[in-house]
């Protein structure tokens, strides 16, 4: 797992088709609780690409997803925002997210959206 700044988060997301973003502050248990959940979910999928923010360091992040408490959890899935959730999650929920998430086709999940945008006569 590497730790990412702005632009490296940027590319990262350009990079690869699902992102799983830790974002964090300091050191609290629950943000070195999450570290660790982390950390073990990540080696469990190998073709998705982890990655830690520091916040402290790059406020822009925090400021682009209304960060207000730590630690953050995001998924994206090429590119788009699936999954925001703030707060220590346990490592068998991150890991049954992750997995879930990896098999949603972002095709049919752009064509619910329209159609639910679509209005009804």
């Amino acid at each position: 797992m590497s730790t990412a700044t702005t632009n490296e988060l940027n590319k990262i997301l350009e990079d690869n088709d699902m992102v799983v973003v830790n974002l964090w502050a300091g050191s609290s248990d629950p943000v070195d609780e999450f570290k660790k959940t982390f950390c073990d979910v990540e080696m469990k999928h190998e073709s998705v690409k982890f990655c830690d923010v520091d916040l402290d360091s790059n406020v822009e992040v925090a400021e682009a997803f209304g960060v207000e408490f730590v630690p953050m959890c995001l998924v994206f899935k090429q590119r788009h925002l699936l999954l925001q959730q703030a707060g220590n999650m346990p490592e068998d929920v991150l890991d049954q997210v992750v997995s879930t998430l990896e098999t949603i086709n972002i095709e049919d999940v752009k064509k619910m959206m329209a159609q639910s945008e679509t209005p009804s006569p």
